[in-house]
């Protein structure tokens, strides 16, 4: 369906080669573009593609560069963001992380998936309290979903606030 829905030359290539499982072909890819030059659309499917490749640390600088060079693109932060924040201990590059998902954010601030991302950003730092004030925000924008007051119930836990939580429970 993209294929036909989207004729992109570019994007086209990575799809055929995703289709034909040929990593080869997608490394090429990612050898031959320029970031600069690239649209940001291509960028987040060559990254993602070579992601599910097993090319992390390449998926990850081509994403990165993208979000570095079309700072006000949703998809490049976001995915910048929760790439960092996912595979790596290092503390420089995992606050990197940080930065993305706030542009991410500054770029569509009514997306509750990157609310739900600093939440679990803060979290993993072991900021719960910052990590809750993120939830509290998913929430807002979507109370319809019962994780986000499940995920905001296990917060105020774990800062102590015991009769919020069990409201949220």
């Amino acid at each position: 369906i993209a294929l036909d829905l989207d004729p992109n030359p570019n994007r086209t290539d990575v799809r055929l080669a995703v289709l034909g499982g040929d990593r080869g072909a997608l490394l090429d890819l990612a050898g031959a573009i320029t970031v600069t030059e690239a649209e940001p659309e291509t960028l987040v499917l060559l990254s993602s593609a070579l992601f599910e490749q097993g090319e992390e640390q390449l998926s990850i600088r081509l994403m990165t560069d993208g979000a570095d060079h079309y700072p006000g693109h949703f998809l490049l932060n976001f995915w910048a963001g929760q790439l960092l924040a996912g595979l790596f201990v290092d503390p420089q590059r995992y606050a990197r992380s940080e930065g993305y998902l706030r542009a991410a954010l500054a770029a569509r601030p009514g997306v509750v998936d990157v609310y739900n991302e600093l939440g679990d950003f803060y979290r993993s730092v072991g900021d719960h309290l910052l990590a809750s004030r993120w939830a509290e925000r998913a929430y807002t924008l979507a109370p319809q979903n019962g994780w986000n007051g499940d995920v905001l119930a296990r917060d105020f836990m774990i800062v102590g606030d015991n009769e919020r939580a069990i409201e949220w429970f």
